[in-house]
């Protein structure tokens, strides 16, 4: 899985990581790496809070 463009480095040299989070889900895991919108997919079994997972 090439997943490199959903990576950036600051100009403080810290790495910021793309992802897109779907909550409420039946287990916590890495779905895959969408090219179109270059960001990590994520699941998490934690139910959305105010929009946020």
């Amino acid at each position: 899985m090439e997943f490199y463009g959903c990576l950036q480095k600051t100009l403080s040299n810290e790495i910021l990581i793309a992802v897109h989070v779907t909550p409420n889900a039946s287990q916590s895991c890495l779905l895959g790496y969408d090219q179109w919108t270059k960001n990590l997919k994520i699941a998490v079994r934690a139910k959305a809070e105010g929009g946020r997972a």
